[in-house]
């Protein structure tokens, strides 16, 4: 794929009564950065990590320092430590990596750990004893594309699950542990297609599948650090650490569904929209006024709820001559339904867009 013009919006996340002034000057990447939610590297950092990446472009006005930062954030991969808290790891987790999709090399989409009571594990944990010491996770890749059929129920919850399993709680001693050998830790992958294309949906597959091999997990304030290996085409092993930011739980699902029912660009707004969902910034919170936050969420669920309606209902089975008729209606209905929703959401749209300050340009 071709490199593409940088033009990512970012969010407010570590200070949220600071408001970015957009400059072409060296400070830019630094503000960029602190809309992500995304921390200025250290000297230590800078000193240690500066060589490694050479070869690797920049982004925008960013130096290489601040660009590694960009894949993972080497401030915690240097200072992170094991904890015996399960708590610590407990939460939803937004990947840091960032620096493919805003190049325009890669799939574009965000992947997001969960990780203890609040997962829905659907595999019999009482069936062995051995299931007492677990943390049950679960993975997911979050993109505003796809068919709403195939990525959205009902209810207008999104289903982009990859895959589910277990950490044992060996982890939390900084031992690396198997994730995956049956029994008693299954690994269970979900039948999910994120791309028509098979080579772009194998290629991010093979990225996303690495709890295949060993695990460990490390702290450092709300990062968490996973360490494991990934199998390269030569059939050797490398190893990695990635680096995932804490958020609320429902923040990433509730920015996917504004950007989907708005028709927004995932790569600009997504990891803007979810930092600011989850500090209840205030800027946001003018933005969208009169609506609140909730009524926000509802009018976007219920347009993504109908856009499915309709692309079922369209690519149904015909019956007879009436029944054909009958559909129509029901879709002009739907349609109309929605026209009305979107209208009521424009303004709202419009002034994001008009606002350089919101989320700004890398």
């Amino acid at each position: 794929m071709s490199k593409m013009k940088l033009s990512i919006y970012i969010s407010l996340a570590v200070c949220c009564v600071m408001k970015p002034v957009y400059a072409d000057d060296g400070n830019h990447c630094a503000v960029f950065m602190i809309e992500r939610g995304i921390p200025q590297p250290d000297k230590i950092v800078s000193e240690i990590t500066g060589k490694k990446i050479d070869d690797l472009p920049s982004l925008g006005s960013c130096s290489r320092e601040q660009t590694l930062m960009m894949i993972a954030n080497q401030n915690a991969i240097l200072s992170a430590e094991p904890t015996a808290i399960a708590d610590h790891i407990y939460g939803t987790w937004l990947s840091d990596d960032i620096y493919f999709e805003q190049l325009g090399v890669f799939l574009s989409g965000s992947e997001v750990l969960k990780i203890g009571d609040d997962v829905n594990f659907d595999y019999d944990l009482n069936h062995n004893l051995l299931f007492r010491n677990i943390i049950p996770f679960e993975q997911y890749w979050l993109q505003s594309f796809g068919k709403f059929e195939e990525f959205w129920d009902d209810e207008g919850e999104y289903s982009g699950l990859v895959a589910q399993g277990f950490f044992p709680e060996a982890v939390l001693e900084g031992e690396s542990v198997l994730v995956c050998s049956p029994p008693p830790h299954p690994l269970i992958y979900k039948d999910i297609s994120f791309n028509s294309k098979r080579r772009d949906d194998l290629i991010l597959k093979s990225r996303l599948n690495f709890f295949d091999e060993p695990v460990s997990l490390r702290i450092y304030n709300d990062t968490l650090v996973l360490k494991t290996k990934v199998n390269l085409l030569s059939g050797q092993y490398s190893e990695v650490e990635r680096t995932y930011t804490r958020v609320k739980i429902t923040s990433p699902a509730d920015a996917l569904r504004i950007i989907v029912a708005m028709r927004l660009s995932g790569a600009r707004y997504f990891r803007c929209l979810t930092h600011k969902i989850s500090t209840q910034d205030r800027d946001m919170i003018e933005l969208i006024s009169p609506l609140s936050l909730p009524e926000l969420l509802d009018k976007v669920s219920n347009i993504i709820m109908l856009r499915r309606e309709v692309e079922i209902m369209r690519t149904a089975k015909k019956d007879s001559r009436g029944e054909d008729s009958k559909r129509t209606n029901m879709l002009n209905d739907i349609s109309l339904k929605i026209s009305e929703l979107e209208d009521q959401l424009k303004p709202i749209s419009n002034k994001m867009a008009s606002r350089n300050d919101f989320c700004i340009w890398l």
